[in-house]
């Protein structure tokens, strides 16, 4: 009966695509190329916050679509975000190929429904599966050349509330791999139905990046072995871990001396089938959280901070026998210090979110809190020809509070005059900058505490701390008000 069901909401929503969509299946062209980047962006509150907040995905997610000239492919599976629906039928309006890719029982639910409804009835063809497997991905690609690929669903509670990720690469090698992939599903073939057909390496602003897809591209056995070639340290932030062999390659590393941490989400690590007793049973570290929200990352960095093969592991894919051999996922490793360092700051910030409370196991004395910056990253942009101020850091949590700071950077190739420029966080508390001018690749630093400007140093003056609170965003306008830049303390 289910499958049934199945199979007759698919043709549903086929019919409602082919009568609003002439494009057929042919890949749309692709606009000009960009300049290679990556982009991390780790997501969540850990809180109930309200999901009416406007929050670093929703800006970059729209950015991206807003910013787009020929296409949007998106594989998506909870659906419930309002800025994601409001962008793609925007970007459907002005004439763009868009295409949506779902899965049909949550298609169907009445949590999703109408925001599926919403996108075919503006004319967006919508192909849904037709299995009790899951089409569980969540990336899109922006004119065959930049791709938005994670942990995170495109829906109220992975933009605002749980512990998140997405990766954005700017990559033309990355995009048509990702696109071949969604012309498959879109296509009308998903999971064994699929054939291992893309290529699975490229090379990012000079970052090894690799790619795979489940069921059919091994994804599971190429985890592992990221895994087998951790030297130093492993941290796993995953939602759902069932799979024995992914548990046998941490603890095998536990055994040859890696130091290993695994956080994981309440409910998945109480089932039966978890690896958590198996872990701690090994020795491993081991600590489940205690929110209101989920941990709902699919994430392990390995060797962050060392010299030998700093690397992340995300995508869509839980660590379990199903995601890897039934479903419909993505598989990301990027081989990059600088992922890797952004990655094992948010499992910091994870891991200090449980409370005294919650389960641990093999857990030594608890660590001091850190001295953390935290650093929105966009690699191998090259200079802009006109001045552009950009926030490179946050001192948020220094040894004393007032001394928090904000760096600032002209990443641009002239000199750009600041005056009249603001700095704002959520709550719009704003510090205007006097009249001085940044130099091209010159820093300023804006502190919250008093003192007296110089050429390097600005000082806000404020008698309390600006951003110690998680989930603050810290606003850059210029002199006009237009945002500059934008980035979400954890």
């Amino acid at each position: 009966m289910r499958a049934s069901l199945r199979r007759y909401r698919l043709c549903v929503w086929l019919l409602a695509a082919l009568c609003c969509w002439s494009g057929g299946l042919a890949a749309p062209p692709r606009a000009a190329a960009a300049a290679e980047g990556i982009t991390p962006l780790l997501l969540g509150s850990l809180q109930n916050s309200d999901t009416a907040t406007v929050t670093p995905a929703d800006r970059l997610f729209s950015a991206l679509a807003a910013q787009a000239t020929s296409s949007i492919d998106i594989a998506l599976y909870d659906f419930n975000r309002a800025s994601v629906r409001d962008a793609l039928i925007a970007a459907k309006a002005r004439g763009l190929a868009v295409r949506l890719v779902g899965d049909n029982l949550d298609a169907a639910d009445p949590a999703y429904s109408a925001y599926y409804q919403a996108v075919a009835s503006a004319g967006i063809p919508v192909v849904t599966d037709a299995s009790d497997s899951l089409m569980h991905n969540k990336f899109a690609v922006f004119d065959r050349s930049v791709t938005w690929t994670g942990s995170a669903n495109f829906s109220d509670n992975a933009f605002v509330r749980n512990g998140e990720n997405v990766v954005v690469i700017t990559s033309t090698v990355v995009a048509d791999i990702y696109g071949a992939e969604f012309a498959e599903m879109f296509g009308g073939k998903f999971h064994n139905q699929k054939t291992d057909n893309t290529a699975h390496s490229a090379s990012v602003a000079g970052s090894a990046v690799e790619v795979a897809f489940a069921p059919t591209d091994n994804v599971e056995s190429r985890m592992v072995a990221a895994l087998n070639s951790a030297q130093t340290s492993i941290g796993v932030a995953m939602f759902t871990f069932t799979s024995a062999p992914l548990a046998q390659a941490l603890i095998a590393a536990h055994s040859r001396g890696v130091a290993v941490e695994v956080l994981l989400e309440t409910a998945s690590a109480a089932s039966q089938f978890s690896q958590r007793d198996a872990l701690c049973a090994a020795g491993v570290t081991v600590r489940v959280e205690d929110w209101q929200p989920k941990l709902h990352d699919k994430y392990a960095v390995i060797d962050a901070g060392t010299a030998s093969d700093p690397q992340i592991i995300t995508g869509s894919t839980n660590w379990t026998s199903s995601a890897v051999s039934a479903n419909d996922e993505n598989m990301l490793i990027v081989h990059s210090a600088a992922v890797a360092g952004a990655f094992a700051s948010d499992f910091a910030r994870l891991r200090g979110a449980i409370g005294a409370g919650a389960f641990v196991c093999n857990a030594g004395p608890n660590p001091a809190p850190e001295h953390v910056q935290f650093i929105p990253l966009a690699l191998g942009d090259p200079p802009p020809a006109q001045g552009q101020a950009r926030i490179v850091a946050i001192d948020a949590a220094p040894p004393v509070a007032l001394d928090e700071s904000v760096l600032i950077r002209n990443v641009g190739g002239a000199a750009l005059a600041m005056g009249g420029y603001t700095l704002s966080d959520a709550a719009n508390t704003t510090y205007t900058f006097p009249a001085f001018t940044l130099a091209a690749g010159a820093e300023v630093r804006v502190w919250v505490k008093a003192g007296a400007d110089d050429a390097a140093n600005l000082y806000w003056g404020r008698g309390q701390p600006v951003w110690n609170n998680g989930g603050d965003t810290a606003t850059l306008r210029d002199a006009q008000g237009t945002v500059v830049s934008t980035f979400s303390y954890p």
